[in-house]
């Protein structure tokens, strides 16, 4: 008796070559595709936190002001870093007791100043002192706050001219 061997068809190892080739293809585009959305999506992280550290902003404490019975607040924040600055919100202390944040949205060309009025009437309605404003950008570490000097916030005037719809 004798055994002869047999092996499968040209055909079909042609197939399966070609199956498997197109399995493997599939595979690694699905995870290349994968590794490259997850790597552009930290370069983006990393060029954000880059931008930070060329953004700088800086409160006017002399030209802080508010009128107590409109309960407008107006300061002049200048930039002066060498980047566009995002300013994102601002939160407010009464008697010394932070109160909850709240969002503004506005751009601060770079190595310019812009005036930022602010309807406080919301925070003030319980009553107190105002005591600082601290201004917020997307980046956390860059902000400016303004605290009430010893002698008092300075008087605003003619606040019927003001903007009351935005913080910018």
């Amino acid at each position: 008796m004798r055994l002869t061997r047999k092996g499968i068809s040209p055909l079909i190892a042609a197939v399966l070559l070609i199956a498997f080739t197109m399995a493997v293809a599939a595979i690694l585009t699905t995870w290349i595709s994968n590794f490259t959305t997850d790597q552009k999506e930290k370069t983006q992280v990393f060029e954000e936190k880059i931008d930070c550290v060329y953004q700088s902003i800086r409160a006017d404490p002399d030209f802080a002001r508010i009128n107590m019975s409109t309960k407008i607040f107006q300061d002049y924040i200048v930039n002066t870093g060498s980047v566009d600055v995002a300013l994102t919100g601002f939160q407010v202390w009464v008697d010394d007791t932070p109160i909850k944040p709240y969002k503004m949205n506005g751009t601060l060309p770079k190595e310019s100043g812009v005036d930022v009025n602010l309807n406080l009437s919301i925070p003030l309605a319980g009553g107190g002192e105002l005591t600082q404003i601290k201004f917020t950008t997307r980046c956390e570490a860059v902000s400016t706050t303004v605290w009430k000097p010893v002698s008092g916030w300075s008087s605003l005037a003619g606040s019927e001219n003001l903007d009351l719809n935005g913080p910018i």
